[in-house]
């Protein structure tokens, strides 16, 4: 079987690829132009294209029985720019995939943000009125729409939870927070996250490549477990054996943060972490989702391994002098 992989170069494509490829798949990253191909095997298929080409597409897509459609943008300085680069292109991908006789199977990877924040410790469901509340959950959700009403070809959506892992660069930012002794958190109360693994993630997808009755569903992925964020620092701190000074940073701090962080933007055209649409996703909000539909169709058994799973990041980051 020929699986396909969009956005094969970045954090979450790389690791699809090199687990599929372990497994003994035909494995084939599809990647921008001059995209940073650091994280990929030079052992792997790569073939480069124009995401604004359907005729690219269709070269790079030919004799692909699964296509696992990752690549997208988290920040952009607009909401239409989040639009092209989350809905269009998804769009010009799966029509392309659509042209294909041999494509069987389009995986969407979404995101939990295309669902909606929980109160009370409640999980959301896949069933549940979507509300996201930012410019990359809107996006996101707008691109599922697209795919179960357009798609010719069997088509799963799957919504991960944060995703953690050797290579990502946004949980970076705490791990090196933690190893300078800072251990902070926003507000007094707790906060709460599902979290997966990368390659838990890819797991989930090989169940999403193989089970049949996977094709026309929606799925959240996490490894079933609860955590805070406070969980999470110290056991970034334990592993790395340092000790740390707890910040309860004021909630009217935060949020004056993100928007200077969205003034730095305007004034830099750069992207940061600090904006008013990371702004919405994290202050006064919960996201938690069950994973029993999942557990149900796909035979989903996690098996968290938070500590084991930090501590195999954590020596990925020292081996690519990152920490």
């Amino acid at each position: 079987m020929k699986i396909a992989i969009t956005g094969a170069n970045g954090f979450a494509g790389s690791n699809f690829a090199h687990y599929f490829k372990s497994l003994g798949y035909e494995v084939t990253g599809i990647v921008r132009p001059q995209a940073d191909l650091s994280l990929l095997d030079s052992n792997l298929d790569i073939q480069v294209t124009d995401y604004n080409s359907k005729e690219e597409l269709k070269r790079v897509l030919k004799g692909v029985d699964v296509l696992i459609h990752n690549a997208g943008a988290v920040r952009t300085h607009t909401f239409m720019q989040m639009v092209e680069a989350n809905v269009g292109t998804t769009r010009r991908v799966m029509e392309a995939f659509n042209a294909m006789s041999e494509g069987k199977r389009f995986i969407y990877i979404s995101s939990q943000a295309a669902s909606h924040p929980t109160k009370d410790m409640e999980l959301a469901r896949e069933e549940d009125s979507p509300n996201p509340v930012d410019w990359y959950g809107k996006s996101k959700l707008l691109a599922e729409k697209i795919i179960q009403t357009e798609c010719a070809k069997e088509w799963v959506i799957v919504r991960p939870c944060s995703i953690y892992g050797p290579g990502e660069k946004d949980f970076y930012q705490v791990f090196k927070a933690v190893q300078k002794g800072i251990n902070f958190h926003i507000g007094r109360k707790p906060q709460y996250m599902n979290l997966i693994y990368v390659r838990e993630l890819a797991q989930f997808l090989e169940l999403c490549v193989v089970k049949e009755n996977a094709a026309g569903e929606i799925f959240f992925a996490s490894d079933g477990e609860i955590y805070t964020q406070q969980e999470f620092m110290n056991l970034i701190a334990e592993i790395l054996e340092v000790k740390t000074i707890e910040i309860a940073v004021p909630v009217s701090l935060a949020k004056a943060a993100f928007y200077a962080g969205e003034a730095f933007e305007r004034i830099t055209g750069k992207t940061t972490l600090l904006n008013k649409q990371k702004m919405k996703e994290i202050i006064d909000v919960i996201w938690l989702c069950s994973i029993e539909k999942a557990k149900r169709l796909l035979g989903w058994n996690p098996q968290p391994d938070l500590k084991g799973h930090l501590s195999e990041t954590i020596n990925w980051y020292k081996e690519h002098n990152w920490l």
